[in-house]
């Protein structure tokens, strides 16, 4: 008898933990929500943002690859100046060697002095969306696009600045890379 009990107990414990990570999920959403709107409405800036969530909460803005920089250098460039992270923290967040942080920030800062300004969309992706290595930081960026806002290959390609054809390539790599890691 007791072990039924305590065979319950363990149950109702793994499910205070399951519902305890969901609502703590939902209220981080509802929390992104609330302030991308003061955002949006020029209340709150992403450095104001920046100070209540995590790095692991971090929420990249799709304009930040729309400049002359590759990516990766984009990424790590607005990392670095924007949200004042460490090559090593960026590296981790991103599962990435840090002395290859470096390098890429090193790179993109030649090409680019200047921070890069973010014209402030609805687009933005979860960081931890890049950490991922199966797909590069661009097919990382345009698949999420894709399958969650729901935009079309020209709209992504617009945002980006880039060739719609480009685009296409890009998402359809991204969707056999998906497909051979899920093993169909």
């Amino acid at each position: 008898m007791s072990n039924n009990t305590n065979t319950g107990s363990e149950k109702i414990l793994v499910d205070y933990k399951v519902l305890d990570q969901l609502l703590k999920k939902q209220s981080r959403e509802l929390m992104k929500e609330i302030l991308f709107k003061l955002r949006q409405k020029g209340k709150l800036t992403d450095l104001d943002i920046k100070d209540v969530f995590k790095e692991e909460d971090i929420l990249v803005d799709i304009n930040i690859f729309s400049n002359k920089l590759s990516p990766a250098e984009a990424i790590v460039k607005h990392l670095f100046e924007n949200y004042d992270l460490n090559y090593h923290k960026i590296g981790i967040l991103l599962n990435r060697d840090e002395r290859g942080i470096w390098s890429t920030y090193s790179r993109a800062n030649k090409k680019q002095k200047k921070f890069i300004k973010v014209k402030e969309t609805k687009y933005l992706i979860p960081l931890d969306e890049f950490s991922d290595r199966t797909l590069s930081i661009l097919e990382t960026t345009v698949y999420y696009s894709i399958k969650n806002f729901m935009l079309t290959i020209a709209q992504i390609a617009k945002l980006l600045n880039k060739d719609p054809s480009t685009v296409w390539t890009v998402f359809n790599r991204a969707k056999l890379k998906i497909k051979i890691k899920k093993g169909e």
